[in-house]
């Protein structure tokens, strides 16, 4: 006997909605469901007879786009130029270790995601290039090669693209110089957002490339995360441990988070965490852990921010310091800037900031709230031996509400370079800054704010200050276009008023 395939399924729909509408319902003793009753119905139809057709039908409903990819099969899905070539695939399912000798990238230029919760990469590195794709929970294990850029994942030109609860470890212990050792890359595209990842790197200092534009992402040869002219980029709840492996001289620079051109940016509740073991006391070298280029309407908002090296110096016979291990540094032009909320350690035995920001490429803005900043480093006589919680070389910046301590750890001297927040060193156009309530430490120093000339329309109020020998007002050196009103002494009983 042959059924229509279409009455037969009909059939098999009805049953089994039945089933499941009974499975819904309220059990009680006096129920009497006997599943097997509805497997011996099923079974007095002819299946035999309509298999081929009912199974055909079937994988027409049910078909899955997901593929799973291990070491033994991948290779069959990625052609020549190594991009993934699977079609009508929405998700590429990785299981399993994954290895390579030699450096290896897989691409991906078509719209889907990747997961792959208990997959191991070793010595490869993922491109994505396309719109709407989803990188999410794979380990990579990188050695990188010497003689050769390497990405470990390369974000080009890909919108709307998430990388999320990846772990990375990546470790190159040679100079490789002359070739860009960046762990994450993003460029182009917009509203790309990487979150939740956990990035360890072992990474060379490196001397920055001037003969590459600038200001971009491509001077700087070496970083942990690297995004160029992506608008709308987020960066949140990542772990990102960036340690130095590798000395050279000249200016041995190294970037854990870099990120020019790109407009509408948020960087928050990060772990951003930067070692400098290999540097020797006295010698220099070049930190930043944020480092921001032209990025308008950016925010840096509740990230724990740590540097520590050994590095810095102040040249003997010159009072005159190198290096530096900034917590936040940004270049101009840029308005709509803010940061707020942040906990920022640095320690070096050179100049130092927990935040710099200049205007020398263009007009800045910025307002710099609730930070809670910890500098120490070795201030000198020269402009350039400075030591100082936040040096602010903008058209405008109102900083409020922060918390503020800064040690010169060099013996005191009258007019060292040691503040806690500063316009210290020249740069062009007038400033506008409005220093309120603020709440600032200065150990071997004696302003615990300084403003050079050039303040107009400008005001340091409402702060408790405190340094070697002065406090209130009197710990404030600005000329007289700052208003200097209302700051007061840490063990003062009032909070509005001007007590020594």
């Amino acid at each position: 006997m042959k059924f229509n395939k279409l009455l037969i399924i009909s059939m098999l729909v009805m049953m089994i909605c039945c089933v499941s509408a009974v499975s819904a319902t309220d059990i009680n003793a006096t129920d009497d469901i006997t599943v097997d009753e509805v497997s011996e119905v099923i079974e007095e139809v002819e299946i035999d007879d309509v298999s081929d057709d009912v199974v055909e039908e079937q994988n027409l409903a049910t078909t899955s786009n997901s593929i799973t990819l291990t070491q033994g099969n991948y290779e069959d899905y990625f052609d020549g130029d190594g991009y993934f070539n699977g079609s009508n695939v929405d998700e590429v399912i990785f299981s399993g270790n994954f290895t390579s000798d030699n450096f290896k990238v897989l691409g991906f230029d078509q719209a889907l995601t990747i997961t792959g919760s208990d997959a191991t990469f070793t010595n490869f590195g993922f491109e994505l290039v396309d719109n709407a794709i989803t990188l999410n929970g794979i380990n990579f294990v990188i050695n990188a090669p010497s003689g050769n850029d390497c990405i470990a994942i390369n974000v080009a030109s890909a919108s709307n693209s998430v990388i999320s609860n990846n772990v990375i470890t990546y470790n190159c212990t040679s100079e490789n110089d002359g070739y860009y050792n960046h762990v994450v890359r993003v460029v182009g595209g917009e509203n790309v957002t990487v979150s939740g990842n956990n990035i360890t790197a072992y990474l060379p200092l490196k001397n920055v490339d001037f003969n590459k534009p600038y200001p971009s992402i491509y001077t700087d040869l070496v970083a942990g995360v690297a995004v160029q002219s992506s608008n709308n980029f987020r960066f949140t709840n990542n772990r990102l441990l960036v340690n130095a492996s590798k000395y050279v001289e000249g200016y041995p620079t190294l970037d854990a988070f870099i990120i020019a051109g790109s407009t509408g940016a948020y960087i928050g509740n990060n772990t951003i965490i930067e070692i400098d073991p290999v540097t020797q006391e006295g010698d220099n070298n070049y930190l930043y852990a944020i480092d921001v280029y032209q990025c308008n309407n950016i925010t840096i908002d509740d990230n724990n921010i740590r540097l520590e090296s050994k590095g810095g110096s102040i040249i003997p016979g010159t009072n005159n310091g190198t290096g530096t291990a900034y917590g936040i540094q940004l270049t101009g032009g840029h308005t709509g800037v803010t940061i707020s909320n942040n906990d920022i350690y640095t320690s070096n035995n050179g100049p130092n900031a927990g935040i710099y920001s200049q205007n020398f490429m263009g007009r800045t803005e910025l307002n710099i709230t609730g930070n809670t900043i910890y500098v120490e480093g070795n201030a000198g006589l020269h402009e350039w031996s400075l030591v100082t919680g936040m040096e602010l070389g903008d058209d405008y910046v109102y900083v409020a509400g922060n918390i503020i301590t800064v040690k010169n750890k060099a013996d005191y001297a009258e007019n060292a370079n040691a503040y806690g927040i500063s316009y210290s060193q020249w740069t062009p156009r007038n400033h506008e800054q409005h220093i309120i309530g603020n709440t600032v430490t200065l150990i071997n120093g004696d302003d615990a704010i300084y403003m050079m000339g050039s303040v107009y329309g400008s005001e340091a109020i409402n702060n408790c200050l405190e340094s070697t020998n002065y406090c209130g007002n009197d710990a404030v050196n600005g000329g007289s276009n700052l208003i200097i009103q209302n700051n007061y002494c840490p063990n003062c009983d009032c909070t509005n008023c001007s007590c020594h």
